[in-house]
């Protein structure tokens, strides 16, 4: 499946079809011990409030959605 509408909608469709697909959330510490390890990464570079909206939109989903989120707190890359 390639997404090429980025929007909260598609997303979800997207968490869907990965669980419909029997992969299991889980976190980077318990992917040795999940059947079908699906692990969610967020990098946080710009907009904390996006990553706020982004966790809430998982928690809303149905079944259990766990991902990590990455800030960046420097980078030599933006001013």
């Amino acid at each position: 499946m390639q997404i090429t509408n980025f929007t909260y909608s598609a997303y979800g469709d997207m968490l869907v079809l990965i669980k419909e697909n029997g992969y299991n959330f889980c976190f980077y510490h318990d992917h040795s011990s999940t059947q079908r390890p699906c692990i969610l990464r967020h990098d946080i570079d710009m907009d904390i409030q996006k990553a706020k909206e982004m966790a809430s939109f998982e928690v809303k989903q149905s079944g259990k959605v766990r991902s990590t989120f990455f800030v960046l707190l420097r980078t030599d890359f933006y001013n």
